[in-house]
């Protein structure tokens, strides 16, 4: 009787969930892409992304034991696409052997740029912008001096900001003032819903050249890249939370629908997120 074939470790598989779309990427030992999936899923992300994984190694002919690493976009973004896909992870590591790593969402989506940006000059800053709710963004600026090559850095903190009244956009003029930008790009979800809103902050008489990108999320060819020079391990991957959900934030309006005391509801939550695993509920 023949032995079955030994897997052969080989494959890298990406997923992202950040916001509205499920992404699945694979890539060969050598690096090489294999297979890149993109699904609007907001509501059946879970149901879509098993199907999804079971259709992309049939088509390739391959098993799941072949994956020998695992990443996943980790944040900012959706709180339950982040869980989908961490979770996702963390079963498949123990499953197959893989090891896994932690991708940033804001990182991710300038590397997605940066086909847009030869002409662009050295002093020129690149502002990641992506919806977290209505009105209220995830931001961060990067810069390199040589926009065709990786990597380039963080050039400020992941910030929350709201946009309506202002905030979002004195913030980035501020920070492009500060450091002599003559030019400042806008991508991601955020800059796209937001670009009216933006506009009038940005464009005074001194502000820098303004200019946005047609770029709302990394596609799986630009996810996989970063996977490939990601830092794995035997850790599963946390998701980066930045703020606090919207569960959370309406609790207090949500116990009083039910008729329960609102305050008593925020104890509550406060002592389940905080204790430890061994203490009483």
């Amino acid at each position: 009787m023949n032995a079955a074939p030994l897997p052969d470790k080989s494959l890298t598989l990406v997923m992202d969930a950040a916001e509205g779309r499920l992404q699945v990427g694979l890539a060969g030992a050598d690096g090489r892409f294999l297979f890149g999936s993109v699904v609007d899923a907001p509501s059946r992300g879970v149901e879509i992304l098993t199907h999804t994984l079971e259709s992309v190694f049939t088509l390739l002919d391959r098993d799941i034991a072949d994956i020998a690493r695992i990443a996943v976009v980790r944040g900012p973004g959706s709180f339950t696409g982040l869980r989908l896909t961490a979770a996702t992870a963390a079963g498949l590591a123990r499953a197959v052997s893989a090891r896994q790593a932690g991708l940033d969402y804001m990182h991710c989506i300038a590397r997605q740029c940066m086909p847009f940006l030869g002409a662009t000059t050295p002093d020129a800053q690149l502002w990641v912008l992506v919806r977290a709710r209505r009105d209220l963004v995830y931001a961060q600026a990067f810069v390199q001096e040589k926009w065709d090559e990786v990597p380039f850095h963080a050039l400020t903190d992941l910030a929350v900001l709201p946009v309506s009244s202002g905030e979002a956009a004195a913030h980035i003029a501020e920070t492009a003032t500060m450091h002599k930008a003559s030019r400042v790009l806008l991508a991601g979800s955020g800059a796209k819903e937001n670009r009216d809103l933006l506009i009038p902050g940005l464009s005074g008489a001194e502000s820098p050249r303004l200019t946005f990108l047609d770029v709302t999320a990394p596609w799986p060819d630009t996810l996989l890249a970063a996977a490939l020079g990601a830092d794995y391990g035997d850790a599963d991957i946390e998701p980066l939370y930045v703020r606090v959900s919207d569960a959370e934030t309406n609790l207090p309006h949500i116990a009083r629908r039910l008729g329960l005391d609102p305050d008593d509801a925020v104890r509550r939550l406060h002592k389940l997120t905080h204790s430890q695993p061994d203490q009483e509920a």
